[in-house]
This record gives C-alpha cells, structure tokens and sequence, in this order.
C-alpha cells in the first residue's frame, strides 16, 4: 500500500513529499511493485525532472527493467516526455536496449505520434544507422509503424536517416503496403520518392496495388500506376497491372469484387490482362463483378471487351453467376451484350435457365424465357426446366410477377397460395414450349414427379396427347378426312401409313406439318386437295411454267392426268444424273404429296 501511495504522489508531482520519503528510506529507492515498477520509472513517465534528477543522485538504477523488460527509458519515452530523454540519456542510461516486444525506444517514440519525442530519441541514439532498420519480434521497423499510423511529420523525421525503406515484417509486409492499404497518399508519395518497391509482395502475395484497390483509394492505385512518370528517376518501376496473390487473384478482380468502378476504370491500361483467371475457381474479374452483384463494375469492364463466355472450373459463366446470386440488373446487363450466349451449360449441364429454375428463381426464370432460353436443354441426369421446377416445390416470391401464373392455377382449382409452386411454374414453362412428356434418367416425366393423384389427373386433362405411334413427341400431323391429329412429323415420315392410326379410315390427304400452337386451328382443305400439290411439286422439279399452263389447258378438271403429264415433263426433260425417285422423293415431300409418296417404292 505504500509504494502505491508514493507512485500517486510522484505522479501529482508532490516533490516535497517524495523528496521526504527518498531522505527516510534511501534503501527502499529502488522497490518496486508485483509489475516490475520503479519510483525513477514513474518519475520518468510523468517528466518530472527535478524528482528525476533526486533519484538518480540518490542511487535509482537507470537500467533495472520491469516485467516487460522495460527500462525508465522507455517509460520516458511512452509518456511522450521529450525533455526527459536527453536527461537520463546524459546520466548513462542504456539508449539501445529493447522491451520484450523487440521494440527499440525509436519504435516507441514513433508509436506515440510525438514528432518532438522521435526527433529528442534520433539525436541521442549513437547507432542511428543500425536503430533505425531495427525491427521488433513482428519484423516491424520504425517506419513500418509510422506507416501503419499514417503520421507524415514522423515519416519525414525517420526519411531523413535513410531507413531502408523497403525492409519486410514477418508477413512480408513493408511500408509501401500499410501506406497503400490505409490510403496515405501522402505517405505513398514520400515512399515512392525514397525507392520503394511498388511490385513487393506480402506473405499472401499481396502487392501494393492489391492492398489500394482491395481498401478502395482510388488516388493511391493512380500513384502506383503512374510512379514511374511522377517519379522520375527514383522509383523502380510502376505497379504491374497484372500482378497475382498466391490465389492468382489480380488487382483488377479485388476491384471488381468490391465494385470499384473509378478503379477499375484506372486499371484499364494497355497491358491489362481482363481475362485472367484465379487458382481456386478459375474466375475471371467479369466472374467476380457478376457474382458480386455490382452492375456499374460490370459496364466499366465491359469496355475492355472481356470474353464474356469464359467458363470457370465449375463450367460457370458469368451469367451463371449472376442468375445464381439473384442479380436481377447485371442479368439484364449480359444479356443485353450480343456476345453473350444465353445456353452455355455448366459442368453439371445446367444452363442460367436451368439454374433459376432449380433455385427457385421465378422471377429470374421469366426473364430468360423471355430472352428466348433454350427452353427444352436439359441437364446431366437428362432433367429439363420442368421436371426441376416440380423438384424444387415452391419459388421465391419476388418483386417481378408472372401473370400467366394465374391462369393456370385458375385452371386447376388451385388456391392463390399455391400459384408459385412448382407444379403452377412447370405448366406455365411447357406454356412457354417445355416438355411434360420428356423422360429423365430415371425414366421419369415431370408429370410422374407429381406426388397429388388428383393434381396429376387434372393436368393430364389439360396436357396435349403423344404420338400414338411413336408415344414420345407431340401430335402435330392432321389427317383428312377424318381430322384426327394423332402422329407426329417423324413417324409420318418414317411409316407411310394409308389409314389413320385412331380411328383406321383411309388417308385422303396429311394436311401439312402443323406445329402444336396451330394445332387447335381448323385446316381449310382445298376442293381438290392432289391438284394442290400439282403445282408446288412442278416447280421443285424444275418444270417451266409455260409448260404447266399447256398441260393445265389440255387436261381441265383431270387431276391424275394433269400429274401424269407433269411426272412425263419433267422425265423427258431433265438431266439423266437427276432423274431419280430421291429426286421425285424429295420433290414430293417437299410440297408435302404425301399420298403420291405412298405410290414410290422405298428403294430405287
């Protein structure tokens, strides 16, 4: 209890007092605490120089240290008591000596950001050239924390004992990175100056450039880039653009990550590299934008025209990224690019459409199908966007609404809570032109997948037949007379049947290949339905006009005779290395005289 009475009595000055105490107890001079603490340490940290100069006459020794090796020396200095170090450095006292941290006293006069202490501590060190390179446990110099600190006044004191201004600490930091990373332009400046290496690297592979760009000063990463111009002949060289970190991240993907525009906009030099890739996911800085979010970093690099279907090691585009993370602006921005490809597939074969969907991105999916996505891709387990959206149950609920949502949920007596599911969005993508017939690997449509029987039993209701022949493609060819469409394009082509699958009547003619939008249109059939084909199936064979108005004027209301006459035409005219059934094949189906067709043998 009395030593901490003397200690307050040293630090409210009470010299009369403590003068009292050192005539009484000059054997106790130099007691101390549990700490370490001496009277002469506090006397110095409160730059009390007469009681000072009391303790040292009456024996206190200068150079006995407390628990963290400190010396009075350093108290004086940590007090900022610029007026005690010249003092106690002319009664002996140990100028060189560390504390247990490696910190010199330069190191902690530099720490109180006292230009006085720094400037009182450089005149009384004898071994300026060695104190002021001295680096503490951390690897840290005098100036690496002046750096960190950002104190100009006290770099320009230390500058003017020419430290080496490009020593590392233990993470391979030196000054130029602090100054970069905390945006001292100033700083940066006086560095450059003194010759320091703008291209060194941290324990991460860090640059200085790194280290401006990933804080985000704008006016440092302009410095680096143009030292050598504003430098003169004393820098070393300017920041190299496309430096790596130990990831192979460049300076231009931290700018892009963090949405530095301006910054980006200054790294667009010549010599940058914009589709370089990083190590771990093979990202390109367009990646990174897109992933990140940030629409006005996108449109900056857009201007370097960076290769914007670059894929990284997952088969990600940028796109992909940008729908993942649900960036609805910088997915308007891609694809508003015509260098963009809207289907690139992924190494799980997911396209960005089958991306939203799986996600359970509504308003992500409209937008692609509205810029024509291959609505029928699929992925690697064959699965297209329809039988996804059944997977995935229930989609997000965002800002952008599908009205067509309403219709079908209208139309399967389903309650308005239930219009994001998944069954509602996979009947409004086949709306779209999706497949509910398509089978997966697991030999699986996405009408299997539904779990309700009576939701299952509504849609098919709603959902078009298959083929009846081949029971894998939409109906799209129309028989006459009997008006059934009931096959599908390949398999008319295939088996040329002369009666309709459904209900056998003969075959009269196959109304064309009507696709499955028109397929609920009447088809106007002509009065003479093969006479129709006459004239289409002349022209493909190369038969003059003059000469089917002959044949037209000599035959009136004969149809047989009339294509008999033109097969005849065109037999005797032709070139012999064309006159083939191929050709008269081709011709006919060309022009779609499928019951002609029917009469060709299949071979020649």
């Amino acid at each position: 209890m009395a030593f901490d009475k003397n200690i307050s009595k040293i630090m409210l000055s009470d010299i009369q007092y403590f003068k009292g105490f050192i005539r009484k107890n000059s054997h106790k001079i130099n007691e101390t605490n549990s700490w370490g603490l001496t009277y002469l340490m506090a006397a110095c940290q409160a730059g009390n120089i007469d009681l000072i100069n009391s303790l040292i006459e009456a024996g206190s020794d200068l150079d006995m240290k407390d628990r963290d090796d400190c010396t009075a020396f350093h108290y004086a200095v940590s007090g900022k008591q610029h007026t005690v170090v010249p003092l106690i450095a002319s009664k002996g006292a140990n100028a060189e000596k560390c504390n247990a941290q490696g910190n010199s006293l330069l190191h902690l006069a530099v720490e109180t950001g006292c230009k006085d202490v720094v400037k009182a501590v450089l005149h009384v060190t004898e071994n300026k050239s060695v104190q002021i390179n001295k680096q503490n446990v951390n690897g840290d110099t005098p100036l690496l924390l002046a750096c960190h600190r950002g104190n100009t006044e006290v770099i320009q004191q230390l500058l003017l004992y020419k430290p080496d201004v490009n020593l590392e600490n233990k993470h391979n930091n030196t000054p130029l990175h602090w100054a970069c990373s905390w945006g001292f332009k100033d700083i940066v400046e006086q560095l450059l100056l003194f010759g320091a290496d703008v291209n060194k690297k941290d324990i991460y592979h860090y640059t200085p450039l790194h280290w401006a760009c990933d804080s985000g000063h704008l006016e440092v990463v302009q410095q680096l880039l143009w030292s050598s111009k504003c430098c003169s002949k004393t820098s070393l060289t300017k920041a190299d653009v496309n430096a790596v970190d130990s990831d192979a991240v460049t300076a231009l993907h931290v700018a892009c990550g963090l949405g530095y525009e301006n910054i980006i906009k200054e790294l667009q030099i010549p010599e940058l590299k914009v589709n370089a890739k990083d190590i771990k996911y093979g990202n390109t800085p367009l990646h990174w934008a897109c992933r990140s979010g940030h629409k006005q970093a996108v449109q900056q690099l857009l201007k370097s025209n960076p290769d914007v279907n670059l894929r990284n090691i997952e088969g990600n585009t940028p796109l992909h990224l940008a729908v993942l993370k649900q960036h609805y602006d910088v997915v308007a921005l891609m694809l508003a690019q015509s260098q963009v490809e809207l289907d690139i597939k992924n190494c799980n074969k997911m396209t960005p459409l089958l991306l939203a969907v799986s996600e359970g991105h509504l308003g992500m999916t409209h937008k692609l199908v509205l810029h024509k996505a291959d609505i029928k891709a699929v992925d690697a387990d064959n699965n297209n966007c329809l039988h996804l959206a059944v997977k995935k149950g229930v989609f997000h609920s965002e800002d952008e609404t599908v009205e067509i949502l309403d219709k079908f949920y209208n139309m399967l007596n389903l309650s308005k809570k239930e219009r994001r599911s998944g069954t509602i969005v996979a009947m409004y993508l086949a709306y779209s032109g999706g497949h509910f017939h398509h089978k997966n690997k697991g030999d699986e449509t996405p009408l299997d997948l539904i779990e309700n029987p009576v939701l299952k039993q509504k849609m098919k209701t709603l959902l078009p037949s298959l083929c009846l022949l081949c029971e894998v493609n939409e109906p799209t060819v129309k028989f006459q007379p009997c008006g059934h469409t009931v096959t599908c394009k390949d398999c008319c082509l295939k088996i040329q049947r002369k009666t309709c699958p459904k209900c056998q009547q003969i075959i009269v003619e196959k109304s064309g290949f009507v696709t499955p939008k028109s397929e609920n249109k009447e088809v106007q059939t002509p009065a003479h339905p093969s006479e129709s084909k006459v004239l289409p199936t002349s022209r493909i064979l190369g038969i003059k006009s003059v000469q089917l108005e002959i044949i037209k004027h000599d035959n009136p209301g004969n149809t047989e005779v009339k294509g008999f006459q033109t097969l005849r035409k065109w037999f005797t005219a032709c070139d012999p290395e064309k006159r083939t059934l191929k050709t008269l094949r081709d011709a006919l189906l060309e022009a779609e005289c499928f019951e002609a067709l029917e009469c060709l043998p299949q071979t020649e």
